[in-house]
């Protein structure tokens, strides 16, 4: 639910018009915003080691990326998985 409304402010303002919240509620909704960000940021920290790591085996990522329907994550789960030597 978050990240369908996270891009549609006006959608959300109007839901939330002419209620009002009480301190609490403020409180815990900046909480919950703060570790969503925080969230978000460590997935996008992770996500750039990871592309670090495999850099070396963008080749063979290649490779499985021309089967159907396995995209680039799915290529190096299987990378990781069963390695590059992919002879058999």
């Amino acid at each position: 639910m978050f990240r369908s409304l996270k891009n549609k402010p006006d959608a959300v303002v109007e839901l939330i018009q002419g209620y009002q919240m009480i301190k609490e509620q403020k409180e815990c909704i900046l909480i919950i915003r703060s570790h969503l960000e925080f969230i978000e940021k460590s997935i996008a920290d992770l996500d750039r080691k990871l592309d670090k790591m495999v850099a070396q085996y963008e080749g063979a990522i290649k490779l499985p990326c021309t089967i159907p329907r396995v995209d680039r994550t799915s290529a190096i789960t299987i990378i990781s998985e069963i390695g590059t030597g992919m002879s058999h």
